[in-house]
């Protein structure tokens, strides 16, 4: 996402990107996500938006309940006239098919299966080499290759590595003609459910499609096993244990999934810097949050419009002042979300009868307080492509 966006940033700019893609081909992954209005208007400067609304489901409120079903709290996402684009919920495939489309409309070059092995550089060029034995070169390198980037590795080899959050995630995408009484289910709310057994959440993410995700506390070296040899019959066997006694839907969107989706969260410590030389890290590359954000996208888009038109106002010359400028005013952004997530984490990990109670209250109460206005600073933020500087 974070490449795919910062190079038809760059064909607005003028500057001319190819893309390199470790995958042999353009594949279906994941399940799907929240696009925040911040991340939408991002969206919006690319033309983008209106495809990605008709593509998805707009959200208009975070409904948490706890196991039994009981409502905690209902907190509205904001008003489309507050922060220009409302909350999106939409598949990976779709964003990923619709970005790709887009390239390809505009000339941008992509080219599939090209493991970066090596980066070399001199006083006027950095040079990419891949496992396949090509090599290429250009003024500038950005790694957008995501949390367990390559570009990050052979950049700073003394960098941290990506850190086990503690949770087992997984999910799956149900038609809404298979589930009983989903008609009385609110299209426009994502439910997040806190319980004993883990965290459960599900919303539409289009008219006739349910999403549903789960997030399970797990040691790394069970879920790491688990992961690469459980079946989708056990998977459904042991959550549908776990969720038996949540409210409905949860067992049903569990026990009529068919094929399940899972993933192990990861974060990344701050980096000392994100650039050296010619090469940028951007999106997860360079500064990966856990899921629990719920800002993964939106970050990756704010980097490419920044960047872009950074290196648009700097002139591709005075690369490292654009480098330098983006570095200063990304990481206090990123720092806030990074406390952020580090909240929820601990949220998610609750799950004795008291603290479940206290949380339960606390969300009341200072979601009740605050609310929407607890959004501000995460979806009020824009980036003008227009203005200068």
């Amino acid at each position: 996402m974070a490449g795919l966006s910062l190079a038809l940033f760059l064909k607005k700019a003028g500057i001319t990107a190819v893309v390199y893609e470790a995958y042999p081909e353009f594949k279906n992954s994941g399940l799907a996500f929240t696009i925040a209005p911040n991340g939408m208007n991002v969206m919006n400067e690319l033309g983008l938006a209106e495809e990605i609304i008709r593509g998805g489901n707009v959200i208009s409120a975070y409904q948490f309940r706890n196991a039994k079903g009981k409502p905690i709290v209902r907190m509205r996402t904001g008003p489309v006239e507050k922060y220009g684009q409302p909350a999106v919920l939409l598949s990976r495939f779709v964003l990923h098919s619709l970005l790709y489309k887009t390239a390809a409309e505009n000339g941008i070059e992509v080219n599939y299966n090209k493991k970066l092995i090596a980066i070399t550089e001199d006083k006027h060029r950095v040079t990419a080499h891949f496992a396949d034995g090509t090599q290429t070169e250009g003024t500038l390198l950005i790694g957008a290759d995501g949390i367990h980037s390559a570009t990050r590795l052979l950049t700073f080899p003394d960098a941290p590595k990506p850190a086990y959050v503690g949770f087992y995630g997984t999910g799956g995408l149900l038609n809404i003609n298979g589930v009983d009484n989903g008609e009385k289910l609110c299209r426009e709310d994502l439910t997040l459910v806190y319980g004993s057994g883990g965290f459960f959440g599900y919303g539409f993410d289009k008219a006739d499609e349910l999403l549903w995700w789960s997030s399970l506390a797990v040691p790394e070296d069970e879920v790491k096993q688990f992961i690469t040899t459980a079946t989708d019959g056990k998977i459904r066997e042991i959550l549908l244990n776990i969720f038996k006694d949540y409210h409905s839907p949860v067992p049903e969107l569990i026990g009529k999934t068919k094929k399940f989706a899972q993933t192990i969260s990861y974060e990344l410590g701050e980096l000392g810097k994100w650039h050296k030389g010619r090469v940028l890290l951007i999106g997860d590359a360079g500064h990966a949050l856990s899921t629990t954000s719920g800002q993964g996208a939106s970050m990756a888009f704010e980097d490419a419009i920044l960047l872009a038109k950074l290196l648009r106002d700097n002139t591709l010359t005075n690369y490292e002042e654009a480098f330098c400028r983006f570095e200063k005013e990304r990481r206090p952004r990123l720092q806030k979300f990074r406390e952020a997530a580090k909240k929820g984490n601990s949220d998610k990990k609750v799950s004795s009868a008291f603290g479940l109670f206290v949380m339960e209250k606390m969300m009341k109460f200072f979601i009740g307080i605050f609310g929407e206005n607890g959004l501000k600073w995460q979806y009020g933020y824009k980036i003008h492509w227009r203005n200068k500087n």
